[in-house]
């Protein structure tokens, strides 16, 4: 991703943010309304095709902010550390679920060629 993205992305998130970490002390119910507000609106998020930011996400960008000095590189996507692999399964789990797939289609193809003979599957239908 260029400078030019990652900018645009830093002042949208920066908008978002802008009212919760501003010079007029919030109190908690204001801040936590203001959170869920922001949360539940529809955005144009820049480069993204989602509508809405988490309040999760929205706390995470004040953090970064805030512990960065207030820069607003800190608001720079981040380079996903895990790109390029699978986040989910390690190899075994790889190997168990391949084994699990070829199971599973051996007895669908099973029952699929039974009951295109007119036989009955196990439970009556595919």
């Amino acid at each position: 991703m260029d400078e030019e993205k990652k900018k645009r992305i830093a002042e949208f998130r920066f908008g978002v943010i802008a009212d919760l970490i501003g010079h007029r002390k919030l109190s908690w119910g204001e801040r936590g309304r203001l959170l869920e507000e922001k949360a539940s609106q529809h955005k144009e998020i820049p480069y993204s095709s989602r509508m809405r930011i988490r309040t999760a996400t929205i706390l995470g960008w004040i953090r970064r902010y805030e512990r960065s000095g207030r820069k607003l590189s800190s608001l720079y996507p981040r380079q996903r550390s895990d790109k390029g692999s699978f986040r989910s399964l390690d190899s075994g789990d790889s190997a168990d679920t391949n084994k699990l797939e070829k199971e599973a289609s051996k007895g669908l193809c099973a029952c699929h060629i039974a009951n295109s003979q007119g036989a009955e599957t196990p439970s009556g239908r595919l």
